[in-house]
């Protein structure tokens, strides 16, 4: 698509990348010195400014939640491994944990798909041998949809039993019972 708008003449380009795209993907527009500008994903290896949310201080705030709760651990659900979105939000968790003089291995990490079904996956894994670590961060708002959904199902109660804290803010997190808590960078 890129060579198809470089031939036609484009002057910018406004990117929203995928989570695998590399500097050879640009090639052809870097080559011919065009602007770019990526939003929703940064591509720290490419000469292509950036617009979009600080992962890091959005997973710093998450950790922040986790911590007023009155918890020093927590296992954060989803999210695809070696994204720069992922890597933010994790940084912002270790830095929130470093703060508070809690070691990295305070927070469990479960990359993986970003979708309802893995969230309720997860939870129930976490509570086969018993709930170890009382509250959840979910990568987004449909892992805690999930997240939620399994909880109910299990008997556990959401705010009582478990915190769930998320990112995006979406529609269906003011859907939720008890309403979410989610750190907001829907636009």
């Amino acid at each position: 698509i890129l060579e198809s708008m470089v031939s036609q003449g484009v002057g910018a380009i406004i990117l929203s990348p995928v989570h695998e795209t590399r500097l050879g993907d640009l090639q052809v527009a870097i080559t011919r010195k065009i602007p770019m500008v990526s939003c929703v994903r940064d591509l720290p290896d490419c000469p292509v400014s950036f617009v979009g949310v600080d992962d890091e201080k959005s997973g710093y705030f998450a950790m922040q939640a986790v911590l007023r709760a009155g918890h020093e651990t927590a296992t954060f659900v989803g999210g695809y491994e070696q994204t720069t979105t992922l890597e933010g939000r994790i940084a912002g968790v270790r830095r929130a944990l470093a703060e508070a003089g809690l070691p990295v291995s305070a927070c469990t990490l479960r990359p993986g798909p970003l979708s309802m079904e893995f969230g309720a996956s997860q939870i129930q894994e976490i509570y086969t041998d018993g709930p170890t670590k009382p509250a959840v961060i979910c990568f987004n708002d449909y892992i805690a949809t999930g997240v939620f959904e399994a909880s109910r199902d299990l008997g556990i109660k959401i705010g009582s039993d478990i915190s769930v804290v998320s990112f995006d803010n979406t529609p269906i997190s003011s859907a939720l019972t008890p309403r979410l808590t989610t750190v907001d960078i829907f636009p």
